[in-house]
């Protein structure tokens, strides 16, 4: 699940994804996981912030109806040029 306004990336029960989960559920190293995470987050994908997995709202939502805080943390990536932002 991705919560719709702040764009963490959590389990039904909101705890948040780790990377320990991921790595657990797909099967592949910590270190992999590691890896492509950072690659991720090089390209603007995502964020980690606070042991949490922030999932970019303009590549998600196209930037609508997200808070601003979270706009503004992925406002230098390659997808929000150009994206409308109704919040």
């Amino acid at each position: 699940n991705v919560h719709y306004q702040h764009c963490v990336c959590s389990h039904k029960n909101n705890k948040p994804i780790t990377m320990e989960w991921i790595a657990q559920a797909t099967g592949l190293h910590r270190n992999s996981v590691s890896k492509s995470m950072k690659w991720l987050e090089d390209n603007g994908y995502i964020l980690r912030r606070d042991g949490r997995i922030l999932l970019n709202p303009y590549f998600h939502q196209k930037g609508r109806q997200v808070s601003k805080r979270v706009l503004d943390l992925f406002a230098d990536t390659p997808f929000a040029k150009g994206a409308t932002e109704d919040v």
